[in-house]
């Protein structure tokens, strides 16, 4: 990846990102698929809030201009972190958090 994540991707708010490390093996639980092809392995996963929303956006980045090409809609912070280890394995190990979740708006 270029550099550290943008604070803003796809109009939302950056709350955390994960880089996806060869550690982090594919569990292949979820398959995406963008304009009819699946897609591979995502370079990073970033959890996203949009203003005024109280849902959770976790966006795969798959190149390294952090560009978003999937998303996944959560209800709340919890499913959005467990969605990073439902796709890779132990990826929440490695957020690196721009807004601690203490410090989000309910």
């Amino acid at each position: 990846m270029n550099g550290k994540c943008p604070d803003k991707l796809g109009g939302a708010n950056v709350i955390a990102y994960a880089i996806v490390g060869d550690s982090n093996r594919h569990t292949g639980k979820t398959k995406q698929i963008v304009a009819g092809k699946l897609m591979g392995g995502a370079s990073a996963m970033v959890i996203a809030q949009y203003e005024g929303e109280s849902s959770y956006y976790v966006f795969g980045c798959y190149s390294d201009e952090w560009q978003s090409m999937t998303d996944t809609w959560h209800e709340d912070l919890d499913d959005a972190v467990a969605q990073l280890d439902w796709e890779y394995e132990d990826l929440s190990r490695s957020l690196i958090w721009y807004m601690k979740p203490a410090d989000l708006a309910e």
